[in-house]
Formats: C-alpha cells, structure tokens, sequence
C-alpha cells in the first residue's frame, strides 16, 4: 500500500506545474488533493451533479426540494438565526470534542481557554457535529439550507469557471478515469461548501474565525476569504514532513496566496513551527506558537477511577491509543496482545483509547475480552498511568513524553515513513504485530533527541497574540 509519503512524491512527480488548477482569484490545488486522498469513489461517495446534464440537475434539484421542503425551510430559518450572532469579532467553528476542566464540567476540548480569554461576548461558535456542550445547530442540520438550492447566476458562472479548470485538468492527461472521477466528486463539494457558507456569513462582521484543521476546509475557506474575514488555523495534532497537507513543496510557493491555506497557523510550540518553516505554504510571518490552548489536565471523575480500578485491581496495564481509518490493525493487535498475556499469564490488563473521530462500533470485537476494556477516559490521565503506550504515528506518542510510559509505534506498511521518523527522533520503538511490548524494551539511545520543552509551550506567555491578529 501506497505511504503519505510516496503519495506526496508521485503527485508532484507527474504535475510539476500547479497553476494549471486556477479558477477566478483561487486555486484547486488542495481540492485536487482532498479527491485524490480521501477516494471518494473507494467510499461509495459518487456525488457530482454539477457536472451532469443541465436539465437532469434542475429536474433532480426541483425532487430534492419537493421532498426535503419542511426541512430545506427550518434550514434557512436556523441559519437566519445562527447568522444573527455572527456579529463578534471571533468566530468558533468548533469540531465538536468535549473535555472536562479540573472541575468536572463540560468544556470545548479547543476553545474554552481561548474563549475565557477573549470574552465570551466577543465570540460565537457554530459545532460541526452533534455536542453535550450545546442544544444548538451543527453544519450537518444547516446545510440542507442551501444544498438542494436551485443555481443563481452567480452559482452558473461559479460553475463555469470549475467545469473549465477541471476540463484543464482531464486534457493534461496526468490522472486516471477513478482519479477525475475522484476530483469531479471533490470540486462539486467544494462548491456546495463554499455555497453554504456564502450564504451563512452575508451579513457576518466577524472579523477572525479559528478553526482545527484547514485541509478538506476549501469552500470554508474561500467564504471567509471572499468575505475578507481572517482564516485562522489552531494546530490539532501531528505535523511531519511526510503530511500531504502540510510541508508543501517548493512549487507551491508560486500559487500559495491562490491556493486557500489559511492567513495564519498557531502551533503547539517551536518544534513544530520550525517544520512546518520547511515547507512553502506558509510564509515564516504566518506562523507563530500558541502554546497548549486546548483544555489538558489528569481530571477524571470518582465514577470514572473506581471502574479503572476495578477492572485494574492493582496490575499494571498497556495502554493503546488508536487513529482514524487503522481500526482494523488496532483490534487485531489488541486481541493478540491479549492471548499473548494470557497464555504467558502475565498480570497486566489493556486498556484501549480509541481517537475522538473513530466510533465504538468498530472496536466491539473486544468487549468481551477479559483483560482488554474500551475506555473513553481522559488521554492525559491514561498517558500518566500506563506502563507501556502503543500507537502509530500520533502526537500521543509526544504527549506520553510528559511522562515514564515506554513509547511503541505498531508497525503498519502504509504509515513506514511517518513511524521511521518516530523512532530515529527517539519518540518511540518500533513493534510488529505479534510482538509485545512487555518483551520488547525501548532501543538503545531512543531517548528524545531534541529539547522537549519546544514540543508544548505555556498557552498563558502567547495568548495576547490572540488579540494582536492582522489579516
């Protein structure tokens, strides 16, 4: 299977020139790339009528709204009223994950430092997805308002333009039949989103909006930016020069102002700010350090400790922290580990945290696993108590560093190059599938080859840059 890294290589291999992807005052660059990395086509996701037959897409829209009526109007009604608080200076789009402060209560894992900070009366924040912190409207209830929209003028010219760069991008006869097909699906979301959004912000005078991650974000982006308001990305995980949507290479640098990155990027601390100063879409002057602005601690309740405690009774435990899309590897090795210390009777439980975007379905293979629970317990407090931490390639491997844990990358084919560059920065060491970490001690010298206080720096000494923004 194909690495980040060798996806990132074939791509600008075969299209050097990326100005073939302009369309008016943007560029499709990151759009092309969203198509071709996500497949869209693999997910059974083949939406793409702007590319069909007029006729066809105004009898398929003229359905749509017949059917979807009473809701497209609660929609747009929604929308009016999410609209009319979108007159602060900051804007929030808020991915949905919920932390707890030292107190127990609920808080945005991302912006409730922030938001303290700044004044809750200076800001507003629209959810992506379903919270506990809000009975409010997320993007996924508020796009129906214009998704089944009929096209006005300016969507037809909008359209023009993105049927002309595509039909650019099928003559220079680089990408393959799934491939455009991979990118027609790409641009025709892309121009729902930015429609959406468009419509959202008309009578919005934010002036900044702070958001997670900016890659699969473009018609996000191109909204705010057409609206002139302030794009501003928050780090939220790992940044490595194998990311196909960080550390860009050198020929970006000439459509980078086009291309719809972010005005600005904050990140964790210096380690991960002078990487990305290697890549060429940003300039040094974009990128500052924030410090750890989301709300970290060891809070876990009394309910929480006494069913760790339980399950524990005193042994020591693995802990194993999961990413997106590589659920299968974690519950095959989970379920390995487990004979493995059974069968050597080993008293040492597991535990699994499985990433905030994965969804407990696909790890119920182990619920009945007698020394293996599912624990969507508070990262930093697992992190301070395990004995040994597996993952692959996650900035929790760097979190662990906090700590006494012993750091193991699973060794997965298609994330080699990510994991290479763990273990030679002394992160973690590599383990196969039916290794244990229990017999496998950490390599020679792997310990952490650079300053580790770059990794996270104090929120507090950077958090009046908030304040000093500029677009």
């Amino acid at each position: 299977m194909e690495t980040f890294s060798q996806f990132k290589q074939k791509f600008y291999a075969r299209q050097s020139d990326l100005s073939i992807f302009d369309c008016e005052d943007f560029n499709l660059l990151k759009v092309i790339l969203d198509g071709l990395k996500v497949d869209y086509l693999k997910r059974g996701i083949y939406h793409q009528p702007i590319f069909q037959n007029t006729w066809l897409n105004a009898l398929t829209l003229l359905a749509k709204k017949a059917k979807y009526n009473g809701r497209i109007r609660m929609a747009r009604k929604k929308c009016k009223e999410v609209s009319s608080e979108l007159t602060v200076p900051y804007f929030f789009f808020d991915n949905g994950r919920v932390s707890e402060d030292i107190h127990g209560e609920k808080v945005s894992f991302y912006f409730s430092k922030i938001e303290r900070y700044l004044g809750s009366q200076n800001c507003t924040t629209l959810y992506q997805t379903l919270t506990s912190l809000k009975q409010g409207e997320t993007i996924s209830n508020l796009f129906l308002a214009t998704h089944f929209d009929f096209y006005s003028r300016e969507d037809k010219s909008f359209i023009r333009h993105l049927k002309g760069t595509y039909l650019k991008i099928e003559r220079c006869q680089v990408f393959d039949s799934n491939e455009l097909f991979n990118i027609r699906v790409a641009i025709n979301k892309f121009f729902d989103e930015y429609r959406f959004w468009r419509f959202l912000l008309i009578k919005s005078r934010v002036k900044f909006a702070l958001f997670d991650e900016h890659y699969h974000r473009e018609g996000f982006i191109l909204a705010l930016k057409r609206k002139k308001i302030g794009a501003i990305e928050l780090q939220h995980g790992l940044i490595a020069p194998e990311d196909i949507f960080y550390v860009f290479p050198q020929q970006v640098a000439k459509i980078r102002e086009r291309a719809l990155f972010p005005e600005k990027i904050f990140t964790y601390g210096t380690y991960w700010s002078d990487i990305l100063k290697k890549g060429f879409e940003f300039s040094p002057s974009q990128i500052d350090v924030l410090g750890a602005y989301q709300e970290i601690n060891t809070y876990l309740s009394l309910e929480q400790k006494k069913q760790m405690d339980h399950f524990l009774n005193g042994s020591s435990f693995v802990l194993i922290t999961t990413q997106t899309s590589l659920h299968s590897y974690f519950v095959a090795y989970a379920r390995w580990l487990s004979g493995d210390m059974l069968k050597k009777a080993k008293d040492v439980k597991i535990v699994v945290k499985i990433h905030p975007s994965e969804k407990m379905d696909d790890y119920m293979d182990l619920i009945e696993i007698e020394n293996v629970r599912v624990f969507p317990f508070n990262t930093e407090y697992l992190l301070s108590r395990c004995s040994w931490h597996v993952s692959c390639y996650s900035t929790t491997l760097y979190d662990a560093t906090k700590y006494n844990c012993n750091n193991y990358s699973l060794l997965i084919e298609q994330c080699k190059d990510y994991i290479d560059t763990f273990v030679n920065e002394g992160i973690s060491t590599g383990i196969n599938s039916d290794q244990s970490p229990l017999d496998t001690q950490p390599m020679k010298g792997s310990a952490v080859k650079f300053d580790k206080r770059t990794l996270y720096e104090d929120f507090e000494n950077n958090k009046h840059k908030l304040k000093q923004l500029e677009i």
